[in-house]
């Protein structure tokens, strides 16, 4: 009798330990998906898009628009070195423009001023990708998609035709 007084609280101690240590990986789970999160608040308020400008100083009878990427930050802090990846227009060679900093719940816009073809399809062609640093200094990555990712680095970055930056117009 004993010795089945001894087995059960051998077997009660285990499933106590078992349960304790699935609680503690459970928790440290849990804190650090919540650090995740916290890290991503600034860069998840952080997008851009692609669309017509119809306001571009340049504009002819025969090209009233140009190609606009908008870089918007909703958030509360500025982020930095922020530069879009683009698909140039007129000849489908990558294409990154230079942004700059964006301050908070500040909208900068690029333009793309070369020569294209107005199929009426431009900006959703230039499928843009985001790259910018935010307040705590992560790097982070917007896909074309819209998929926010951290940024693995120029390691994979492909070749690309550097354009000037402009001046840009907060909103």
């Amino acid at each position: 009798m004993n010795e089945w007084l001894d087995t059960i609280s051998a077997a009660g101690t285990l499933v106590a330990i078992g349960t304790s240590l699935f609680l503690l990986a459970q928790g440290q789970r849990d804190r650090r998906e919540v650090a995740s999160e916290r890290k991503r608040e600034q860069a998840s308020r952080v997008t851009c898009w692609a669309e017509w400008n119809f306001d571009w100083e340049g504009a002819t009878l025969a090209q009233p628009a140009c190609p606009s990427i908008r870089v918007r930050n909703t958030s509360d802090a500025a982020v930095y070195e922020v530069f879009v990846d683009l698909i140039g227009p007129a000849d489908g060679q990558a294409i990154r423009a230079d942004i700059g900093a964006v301050g908070p719940g500040a909208t900068a816009r690029w333009n793309y001023e070369e020569p294209f073809n107005t199929d009426g399809s431009v900006p959703d062609a230039l499928m843009p990708r985001l790259f910018f640093r935010d307040a705590s200094g992560q790097e982070w990555k917007r896909t074309a998609r819209g998929v926010l990712v951290p940024d693995p680095g120029a390691v994979a970055d492909g070749p690309v035709k550097q354009l000037p930056r402009q001046g840009k117009a907060a909103e």
